[in-house]
């Protein structure tokens, strides 16, 4: 099928036209083009500066080129454009092949522009030349159509004939054969299927002599007159073609190959191109050149240059990559200096919790050597008395032994007193040594009321001493409980010297210390309860915390050892301020104690 065109007429303005025009041949010119640059719909004046500048990321630019009138030019934009371009012709054959829904898919184009050799435009006496062109019908293709036309720029002028056209098939492991012939007018040489003029095509044109049948001044053998397709293009404005009707549209399956045969005489200058787009380039500078030429492609004119500056966004600018290094450095420095920054404040916190673990560990020693202390004179007369025992029963046991006064029974029962007070001295070195030591100590079923009163004579000194009452309220009958006895004296011992202490300044009451023990539910409870200055408010949620004392002399790890112990036994310490004056201090104990690691 052949289309191209603005207005349409039917087939009846398709009116034969007798040899009597000339063609229009266009002068020579030595202007300049003028070329201006549009972006976003919006003109870039370049008033004949040698160079424009393009905003960064110009995702589109169009460059058009308006001469002082109408001819043929070479183009290229340099860095963008591989080779030479030329403005379209304004006449060409086309073969448009469409799918069943009548879409087309693509189009082969031979197009014409020049003079045909040994013309010289007149249609009286053509000169034709035959031409060629082969096409090859693609995925899909079910029917294609025929075009001659003038369907380039306005400024395209010229005459083109046509004749003798002949288009053969081939199928696929086919033979050609020929499908189509036109115009045959009154030739009875053409045999076969044909689509003489005007039945099989249509002519379009502002004008009917711009699209006709040219009847020629020269005759067939048989004296007949021969006809032609003509298309006469003399208006600026102007727009021809011959097409092929849509329902003589030729049958054409995908993969054939069309062979196209004419004769043609031409003269036909070269369209004005109007534009000339340019998607995405990349950012730089380009020069744009243009070279006017004639119809046989010589030059024609002084080139025209323009060189198109398309600047770089801001992230490929180069004060924006030093920025971006000199950032990134000063990040990897600061970076390596804060990573050696935590790799000492680490080291340094590591050393400064070791140096914490060991003077803790000392003061936890120092703190058990001095709350012994405590009690070391109490412990001296402890074993002092069995000795004054031993020393005794001795003397008795001698003197029932003399000859004068000889009682076995009786020197028996005075060394069996002297046996037990060594066996007392023995059980107090031995807790003694294991305190010290830090020897692992056995739990073992005991009676929180023996432990206490094996505790009090150890005591006894350093209480008459300070002068203080001492009350025992031990609850009889108490179950047993796996304790070690050591460790319990020792929580015990403390708390009570520590309401030794808090009565040392106590003058206008009676120094009170009140030892008692019970059962709550599925615990013992031993309570201390002293007179003295009872505790403050502020600091009494501190007590158990290391290194905090109220004492000027104290270390403050007294009581946090005795919370220690208890809880290592399943119980909980407690400190109560009384409701008139003083302070009790308590512990449970549960009856089934677990050892807690």
């Amino acid at each position: 099928m052949l289309l191209c065109g603005i207005v349409s007429t039917s087939p009846a303005a398709a009116q034969p036209l007798k040899a009597s025009s000339t063609a229009h041949r266009l002068p020579s010119s030595n202007g300049k083009e003028s070329i201006e640059i549009v972006m976003n719909g919006e003109a870039l004046p370049t008033l004949g500066l040698p160079s424009v500048s393009l905003p960064p990321v110009s995702q589109r630019f169009t460059v058009y080129m308006t001469p002082e009138r109408p001819r043929r030019r070479r183009y290229q934009l340099e860095g963008v454009d591989s080779k030479w371009k030329e403005s379209l012709c304004g006449m060409s054959i086309t073969l448009r092949f469409l799918n069943a829904a009548g879409q087309p898919l693509q189009q082969d184009s031979e197009a014409i522009i020049g003079e045909t050799q040994g013309w010289n435009g007149s249609l009286q006496t053509p000169v034709f030349v035959k031409r060629k062109m082969t096409a090859t019908a693609p995925p899909g293709t079910s029917s294609c159509w025929l075009v001659i036309s003038s369907a380039g720029p306005p400024e395209t002028l010229g005459t083109l004939l046509i004749k003798g056209l002949k288009i053969s098939r081939t199928s696929t492991g086919g033979l050609p054969e020929v499908v189509l012939r036109a115009p045959v007018g009154h030739d009875p040489r053409v045999k076969g299927p044909v689509f003489p003029a005007p039945t099989g095509f249509t002519a379009d044109g502002k004008r009917p002599k711009m699209a006709s049948l040219l009847t020629l001044a020269a005759t067939l053998p048989d004296g007949q007159p021969e006809e032609c397709f003509a298309i006469i293009d003399d208006d600026a404005n102007g727009h021809a073609e011959w097409r092929t009707l849509a329902d003589n549209a030729l049958a054409v399956g995908e993969g054939d190959r069309l062979d196209l045969e004419w004769e043609e005489a031409s003269s036909v200058s070269g369209g004005f191109m109007w534009f000339q787009d340019y998607r995405r380039p990349p950012p730089g500078t380009y020069q744009f050149r243009v070279h006017p030429i004639d119809l046989q492609g010589q030059p024609d004119g002084e080139e025209t240059t323009l060189a198109i500056v398309i600047l770089a966004p801001w992230w490929q600018q180069g004060w924006v990559w030093a920025l971006a290094v000199a950032g990134a450095g000063a990040l990897l420095f600061a970076l390596s200096r804060y990573i050696a920054h935590q790799r000492l404040r680490n080291e340094l916190t590591r050393m400064k919790e070791a140096a914490l673990r060991k003077a803790e560990n000392e003061l936890t020693r120092m703190a058990r050597a001095t709350a012994l202390g405590e009690f070391t004179a109490s412990i001296a007369h402890e074993i002092s008395q069995p000795l004054a025992g031993i020393t005794t029963n001795a003397s008795a046991s001698l003197r029932w032994l003399s000859p004068d006064r000889c009682d076995i029974e009786e020197a028996r029962a005075a060394t069996q007193r002297i046996i037990g007070d060594a066996d007392r001295m023995i059980q107090i070195v031995a807790r003694i040594r294991a305190l010290l030591a830090k020897e692992k100590l056995i739990r073992e079923s005991s009676n929180i009321n023996a432990v206490i009163e094996e505790l009090l004579p150890l005591l006894s000194t350093d209480i008459r001493r300070r002068g203080v009452e001492l009350q025992c309220c031990l609850s009889p009958d108490l179950p047993t409980v796996a304790i070690d006895r050591v460790q319990i004296q020792q929580v015990i011992m403390n708390l009570v010297i520590n309401g030794l202490d808090a009565m040392n300044g106590i003058s206008d009451r009676p120094r009170e210390l009140r030892i008692l023990t019970g059962r709550d539910a599925e615990t013992l409870l031993v309570k201390v309860e002293d007179s003295g200055t009872g505790l403050d408010p502020e600091t009494v949620g501190r007590l158990f915390e290391r290194f905090f004392t109220t004492k000027p002399e104290g270390l403050g790890m007294g009581l946090a050892i005795c919370q220690s112990i208890v809880v290592s036994h399943g119980g909980r310490l407690v400190a109560i301020s009384n409701p008139t004056q003083g302070a009790t201090f308590q512990f449970t104990l549960p009856i089934e104690t677990r050892v807690i690691p």
